[in-house]
């Protein structure tokens, strides 16, 4: 992912806005990697300037000038959401060279690993006969998981596919009386799959 700040910003409250475009200012003075900023330091300072007058009026209680402290704040945001653009595209990813621009550079996502195998399989009997209970501990990596069955053991015993759920239980109906069953699940993400659990064993009852 290319490294770059953030230009959105409309989360802020006026006041943290407010501190966050005076420090934003105070970075790009005179900061020789930005030598054409889209509008002027001094066009900037104006703005913010009476942004906070106005905003300051408002909460001493002057209700008039709320509408212009809006349009205001509105402006200078569309400003600096451009002025952050143009970061963007100077720096060329370089983070040293973003950092010096004052704005707070875009998280990057932590990449997802492989989920951990399955632990705490378990399988109980449910009424009406044939109904089987499949829970185990959940996996914050998942994405989903799979959960495999098979019946009796030796070479003809394979494994199938019963469910993928992104919950940490399912409910596995119609088995046969007496019979025994096995499961194992695993999990999965965009990283990959995870080993397969333990084996659960329950006889039908």
């Amino acid at each position: 992912m290319k490294h770059q700040v953030k230009a959105g910003i409309s989360n802020l409250s006026i006041s943290k806005f407010i501190m966050h475009v005076r420090y934003v200012l105070t970075m790009l003075t005179g900061n020789s990697n930005f030598p054409n900023l889209p509008y002027s330091i001094p066009e900037m300072e104006a703005d913010v300037n009476a942004l906070d007058s106005l905003s300051q009026q408002v909460a001493a209680g002057n209700r008039l000038v709320k509408g212009s402290r809006d349009e205001t704040h509105i402006n200078l945001r569309k400003k600096v959401n451009t002025t952050a653009l143009y970061v963007n595209a100077t720096s060329f990813g370089n983070i040293a060279v973003l950092e010096s621009s004052g704005f707070e550079l875009v998280k990057s996502p932590t990449p997802k690993s492989i989920p951990d195998i399955i632990t705490k399989l378990e399988c109980i009997n449910l009424n009406p006969m044939g109904s089987v209970k499949v829970s185990w501990k959940a996996s914050k990596e998942r994405d989903f998981y799979v959960l495999e069955m098979r019946t009796g053991e030796g070479l003809n015993a394979t494994w199938e596919e019963v469910e993928h759920t992104t919950k940490n239980h399912c409910v596995v109906t119609g088995l046969e009386f007496r019979q025994d069953v096995y499961f194992r699940v695993s999990a999965v993400n965009p990283a990959g799959r995870s080993q397969w659990s333990d084996v659960a064993m329950l006889v039908i009852q």
